[in-house]
């Protein structure tokens, strides 16, 4: 938060905000409205949701390391995130999927 807090008061119109999409852990309107918060709060408002995919769950196997993100998690399709979207547009942000 720290560097948040300074490289938003050096020109908060450049920074914008990437939140990885995770079911279970982030994908809820009352995380991802705390979320927007933190951006408002430092004049930011420019933010991105990346939903969940699993594109790394491979590599991770061939690399022998172990995929601690549950298997039984689906890909987040981008229309299950205009929700967020348009919550995040009410708060004044300008929000990409």
């Amino acid at each position: 938060m720290k560097n948040l807090d300074y490289i938003s008061s050096m020109d908060p119109n450049k920074v914008i905000i990437r939140v990885p999409v995770l079911p279970g852990f982030n994908f809820d309107n009352h995380t991802m409205k705390e979320i927007f918060k933190i951006a408002i709060d430092r004049n930011i408002r420019k933010l991105h949701l990346l939903p969940y995919h699993t594109l790394g769950k491979n590599k991770y196997e061939q690399l022998g390391i172990k995929y601690n993100f549950p298997h039984d998690k689906r890909i987040l399709l981008k229309n299950k995130l205009k929700s967020l979207q348009k919550i995040g547009e009410q708060f004044g942000l300008s929000v990409q999927i």
